[in-house]
């Protein structure tokens, strides 16, 4: 693959990171790389990825009016990561789970690549109060221009107003994130909207990516996530043949290895 995984975490999340960088790599083929923003050092020891401390900025797990937490270290992170390995950088939240290697070129020719907001989320009396996209799995070339972007959004995410959600959604309004899933632009950069349902799926049931959203204050999130990792790690084949079938269902494609979605 030509990019690097990367994910981040604090002492109160450490929970997920065995289970998630041994399931990347088996997925991915290689460990992700870990930014630490405040992991103990017993704690650091029991990983086997490439640990990146990294101090967060003031405030990156607190809420902002409405509710949403911050994290606002993610374009820090993201920026930190292009510069030490001069990769394309795949991001994904610490309660994700891969469940079947993503498709080769799933990101080619695209700038920046992330997912609007799945069904499941539209359901919400207010789906876009924190933003358009789901900002859980992100995709972004390692060019002048897409830097450029992380250095506004982290600017944006410093005001201390929005979640970095929101302020990414709002810098790539012009895409218009709530459309259909074709290629758009915005900032000058070629923006691929994902399909929330394979690559940022929050309903845990048809993603190479599964998102246990709010897995980390959610103990029924937390127990459906720790299901779907002992099912990838010991199950794999057969989880990999049911996601096929619900990929060829949900978008009415043959389950075959030639087409550019199936597992």
């Amino acid at each position: 693959m030509s990019y690097t995984v990367i994910t981040c975490a604090d002492a109160n999340f450490f929970h997920f990171l065995p289970a998630q960088e041994r399931n990347i790599n088996r997925k991915h083929g290689a460990f992700p790389v870990i930014y630490d923003l405040g992991l103990t050092r017993r704690q650091v020891t029991r990983l086997q990825s490439t640990v990146s401390p990294i101090t967060p900025p003031e405030g990156y797990n607190e809420n902002v009016p409405g509710g949403a937490i911050r994290t606002s270290h993610k374009p820090s992170c993201i920026l930190d990561c292009m510069e030490r390995y001069e990769r394309d950088v795949l991001y994904v939240d610490a309660d994700v789970v891969m469940m079947a290697p993503l498709p080769s070129g799933c990101f080619a020719g695209s700038d920046v690549a992330l997912t609007p907001r799945h069904p499941n989320e539209m359901r919400s009396s207010n789906p876009y109060s924190n933003g358009t996209i789901n900002a859980g799995v992100l995709y972004f070339a390692n060019t002048t221009a897409v830097r450029e972007l992380l250095k506004k959004w982290d600017a944006r995410c410093a005001q201390g107003v929005e979640s970095d959600q929101k302020a990414l959604s709002e810098l790539l309004s012009d895409a218009d994130l709530t459309g259909d899933w074709e290629d758009a632009t915005a900032e000058g950069l070629t923006i691929r909207k994902l399909d929330a349902r394979l690559f940022n799926d929050v309903g845990t049931n048809t993603g190479y990516l599964w998102h246990f959203k709010n897995a980390g204050r959610r103990f029924h999130k937390k127990r459906r996530w720790w299901n779907a990792v002992l099912r990838e790690r010991f199950m794999p084949k057969r989880i990999m043949r049911q996601i096929t079938i619900r990929q060829a269902a949900l978008l009415k494609l043959k389950p075959n290895k030639e087409n550019e979605h199936a597992v």
